[in-house]
């Protein structure tokens, strides 16, 4: 979902352009798109450019329903972004909305600083990020492009703010050929971009005016140049299952239950991209070997952990708010006065599993917010119980990968803890430890797990063996 809202970026940029295509002021104007699954519509999008005294203001807004886990889903986003005539970013508003839970950020920049507030969970945080340069909004990105011209073959990289995760990333831009594209039935001539972020490929035509007439992502998710009437017209993805749709192919079934050991072979993608080595997963080359992690009475300590090498595990995070007085209350209630640092990571693994309801969700996973909905998916549970263990003293962290259930293999987030050694732990799934089947790609939150899209769509898997 996040490649749908790639154009939330923060871009300085440097082309290299043809005058022919120079333009001095970009005019006032809407465009609207329909958005499609498989070639079912789901959704559409509306963007605006207008012309203000200090600059320009953009608009972009976005529309989705599809099925998630066979069950329809509502997904909702809105940015405001005021820049400079030359399309510097000023200040910003961003809002994304899923059934009950919804994220805000907002962003003004002052002299060298982008200040940031979010509000999640009904509260506010504040946050100053240093910039080298001042950003552009990728939004604008396209506006800047015809202000300056293009040639093909160009490219750049630059470092960018993404408010969907709040975090600085890399981002290369090519303007790989001019090309005709086909759209509803008419031949257009436009301008082929290519984004790559976190190993991820993005692809749009745009063309001489700047205005988007497709863009494609790997997830299978495309955007159609359409008038208001079209864009607006009927059509709800309940047709295909976002999840379904991007399930892992595997070869064969694996045996549920009892497995101490699973042995896969990678297939499409390249593993060196990844970190696939930790204390119970061992790669060598194209394949990874899981063990099960095996608890003894010795693997635990006292709470409050004391010991060394462990602090950016016991920090609180934008989204793991583990120092916020009602996540420290409430994991101190759970535990009560229990000071075994095993058995309170039990209780509060259990207390996260009764107590979220299990819900697809298509937000920003946020602790605070999953305390006040009492709701969400594999990301809302493993923020959550991340941030109670870092409340109590237990080193914790969140990893993104694929997991093996109802005979195929998902894309997943769960949790790990430190108890002397780093345990797996699944609160959405019940598993403590957790199974073999729990494939690790990733560490860390929302702008580490976001590799995982790099993927959706190529990932394939072989079992080797499985006992």
């Amino acid at each position: 979902m996040g490649l749908l809202l790639k154009k939330n970026l923060f871009v300085g940029s440097n082309f290299i352009f043809e005058e022919k295509y120079l333009v001095n002021e970009i005019e006032s104007r809407e465009e609207w798109a329909g958005l499609y699954l498989k070639g079912q519509k789901i959704g559409y999008s509306f963007s605006e450019i207008r012309k203000i005294e200090e600059g320009y203001r953009i608009t972009e807004n976005l529309f989705m329903n599809m099925k998630v886990m066979g069950l329809p889903q509502k997904i909702e986003s809105k940015i405001n972004s005021v820049t400079d005539r030359e399309m510097t970013l000023k200040n910003f508003s961003f809002r994304i909305k899923s059934g009950v839970i919804s994220f805000i950020a907002y962003g003004n920049i002052e002299d060298e600083k982008l200040k940031l507030m979010i509000v999640s969970g009904g509260k506010k945080q504040n946050r100053d990020l240093i910039l080298k340069e001042k950003p552009i909004l990728s939004n604008g990105l396209k506006y800047f492009i015809l202000k300056k011209g293009l040639k093909v073959g160009s490219t750049f990289s630059r470092r960018i703010f993404d408010p969907l995760t709040l975090a600085n990333r890399s981002i290369t831009v090519e303007v790989v050929s001019e090309e005709q594209i086909k759209i509803k039935g008419e031949k257009k001539n436009c301008f082929k971009i290519k984004e790559v972020f976190n190993g991820i490929a993005l692809y749009s035509w745009i063309d001489q005016q700047g205005e988007t007439l497709k863009e494609e992502s790997p997830m299978g998710i495309m955007l159609l140049k359409e008038s208001k009437e079209e864009a607006l017209s009927a059509g709800q993805g309940d047709k295909v299952d976002l999840v379904s749709e991007t399930a892992v192919k595997v070869n064969s079934k694996i045996r549920l239950g009892g497995l101490s050991y699973l042995k896969l072979r990678l297939k499409n993608i390249k593993v060196d991209d990844f970190d696939l080595t930790s204390e119970r997963q061992i790669q060598e080359g194209d394949v990874v070997e899981i063990k099960a992690d095996l608890l003894s009475s010795k693997d635990t300590y006292l709470l409050p952990f004391n010991g060394k090498g462990m602090e950016k595990y016991l920090l609180p995070t934008l989204f793991i708010q583990s120092e916020d007085e009602e996540i420290i209350s409430l994991a101190e209630d759970i535990i009560k006065d229990e000071t075994d640092a095993k058995k309170a990571a039990d209780k509060l693994f259990k207390w996260v599993y009764e107590n979220i309801e299990k819900k697809p969700t298509l937000s920003i996973p946020s602790a605070l917010e999953v305390i006040k909905t009492r709701q969400g998916d594999c990301n809302e549970h493993a923020v959550l119980f991340t941030a109670l263990c870092r409340a109590v003293k237990i080193p914790a962290r969140i990893c993104a990968g694929i997991v093996y259930v109802n005979g195929g293999f998902y894309y997943h987030a769960w949790s790990e803890i430190y108890l002397g050694k780093w345990v797996t732990i699944d609160p959405t799934l019940k598993q403590f430890p957790a199974d073999v089947t729990h494939v690790k790609f990733f560490e860390g939150e929302m702008e580490d797990q976001l590799g995982v899209l790099g993927l959706v769509g190529r990932l394939e898997l072989e079992v080797l063996e499985q006992r």
